[in-house]
């Protein structure tokens, strides 16, 4: 009887002092599905860490960053700019087909991210970003 008392007696302290110590679990910087075209990369606040930019490896890619959620893409695009001028991958002076673009400390958005991106060629984005 002590035995089947005694188990969950330790779950209890155990989870009890886990919630007393504040405990909470890991924040995870969360990949974003693959862009193609101009959209909506995260909704909620948080801190953009970073971006990489496939391309086809000949035609340049201008990207802007707006602190903005849109829902749908034919929305006009309401927020302020999170970088002061746009991301410019010079493809034909790099011959990288693959561009990865860090920021530290993070840039921090309040409503989201909304992701402007325009090329000739083809590209892909993604994005890694923590939500707060």
């Amino acid at each position: 009887m002590k035995r089947f008392l005694a188990i969950p007696l330790c779950l209890l302290m155990l989870f009890y002092g886990t919630a007393l110590m504040g405990f909470q679990p890991p924040e995870w910087v969360v990949p974003s599905s693959m862009l193609t075209a101009s959209g909506s990369v995260a909704s909620p606040a948080g801190y953009l860490y970073k971006v990489m930019i496939v391309t086809d490896g000949t035609n340049d890619v201008t990207l802007n960053l707006y602190d903005s959620y849109l829902k749908y893409r034919t929305q006009a695009v309401v927020g302020t700019t999170l970088i002061a001028s746009p991301i410019t991958i010079n493809a034909a002076a790099t011959f990288q087909q693959v561009q990865t673009i860090s920021w530290y400390p993070p840039l921090a958005y309040s409503s989201g991210v909304f992701a402007s991106p325009s090329s000739a060629g083809t590209f892909k984005l993604m994005f890694y970003y923590r939500e707060r």
